[in-house]
């Protein structure tokens, strides 16, 4: 009996696991938004629309098709967002900055009546000591898709 229930475990778990995002899923994506959360203080991330220009330009060269907010709407299930994430503070004693990167593909989902945000694939680096994180912001963003590519 015990032998059973672990194959019918490992069955399911070989099947959860063969369901996973990679590179090559960006290109069935249709309505990618680029979103900057913006949450750095002090000068830290300053270099906002190059980053989202580059995002941009990455997703299209993997084949997604980007939101236009002129035509589109967002539709649950239809609607996907590739956020950058920046969240860092300047410190008094040293007026270097540090904090977090966080670069993901999610989604809004709705269950039981209620609005989340399902993430995807994400990927995050912490940083100190530094001016500006703004190169290591687009660095985040290709090692996210390059990573995604290794999946």
């Amino acid at each position: 009996m015990r032998f059973i229930f672990i194959a019918i475990f490992m069955t399911f778990a070989t099947q959860a696991s063969a369901d996973v995002f990679t590179y090559a899923d960006i290109k069935n994506l249709k309505h990618i938004e680029v979103v900057l959360s913006d949450r750095a203080k002090n000068a830290c991330w300053t270099n906002l629309s190059e980053s989202r220009q580059y995002a941009e330009e990455k997703l299209r060269g993997a084949g997604a098709t980007l939101f236009s907010p002129d035509t589109d709407e967002k539709y649950y299930g239809e609607y996907y967002a590739f956020v950058i994430d920046v969240a860092s503070r300047r410190s008094k004693a040293m007026p270097l900055c540090y904090g977090s990167i966080t670069v993901r593909i999610g989604t809004p989902v709705s269950v039981n009546g209620k609005n989340h945000d399902a993430t995807v694939q994400s990927y995050q680096a912490i940083f100190t000591g530094k001016q500006n994180v703004n190169v290591e912001v687009i660095e985040s963003i290709q090692t996210f898709l390059e990573k995604l590519k290794d999946i």
